[in-house]
């Protein structure tokens, strides 16, 4: 990177855990190139083997009764116009554990000129079983975060950490408004932490 070439290897590094007292080595991969008209380089860092594995994990939907958005499930209709992105993934959680319900997910044809104004049916919808299945699966493995509110008993690390927290005032005293987590499929959930006292419901997104 000195001399401003462009190039990558692959190089053992120490990396620290639990505030320095514990050490391990891991492999990682560093790319490098020259910034042209500057005397710098950039470099990227990625672990070794960085892509090379999939997490996979999806509940099905029709083995899935519970509502785990705490939400009202919308009346199925023929209208295809939703007010908010949520709204339309709860029209199609209620459709998918219903009697002869069929995933389109494969995208349909762009529309040609002669049909793209004509009205869309019931069945003119785009529905990716797998994100679908994923976003559920995600929402169910985060619900236990709602356990921080005042639960007894935490069977789940995560549940049992956010209640320390909350007990031990850690919230208000590192003035944490807002805690929230994102997980792979797109689910993003969030809770306000403004007054101990008060109930803060859980969003999801």
């Amino acid at each position: 990177m000195i001399e401003q070439r462009e190039g990558e290897t692959e190089i053992g590094v120490k990396v620290q855990y639990d505030g320095m007292r514990r050490v391990a080595t891991r492999r990682q991969r560093y790319f490098y190139s020259p910034v042209e008209g500057t005397p710098y380089s950039l470099a990227a860092v990625l672990p070794d083997g960085y892509g090379m594995y999939e997490l996979q994990a999806e509940q099905e939907i029709k083995h899935s009764p519970i509502n785990v958005f705490k939400r009202r499930e919308l009346e199925s209709s023929s209208r295809l116009s939703f007010s908010s992105p949520e709204e339309q993934l709860l029209h199609f959680l209620s459709r998918a554990g219903r009697p002869g319900w069929k995933w389109m997910s494969v995208r349909p044809r762009a529309l040609t000129l002669h049909n793209a104004h004509k009205k869309q049916d019931r069945d003119s919808y785009f529905c990716d079983k797998t994100l679908v299945q994923s976003l559920v699966r995600d929402a169910i493995v985060i619900k236990e975060l709602d356990a921080h509110t005042g639960h007894a008993s935490h069977s789940h690390p995560i549940a049992t950490l956010m209640a320390l927290l909350t007990r031990q005032g850690r919230f208000h005293k590192f003035v944490v408004s807002m805690s929230f987590v994102a997980t792979r499929s797109g689910l993003l959930k969030w809770t306000e932490n403004i007054n101990s006292s008060r109930t803060t419901e859980s969003t999801f997104q």
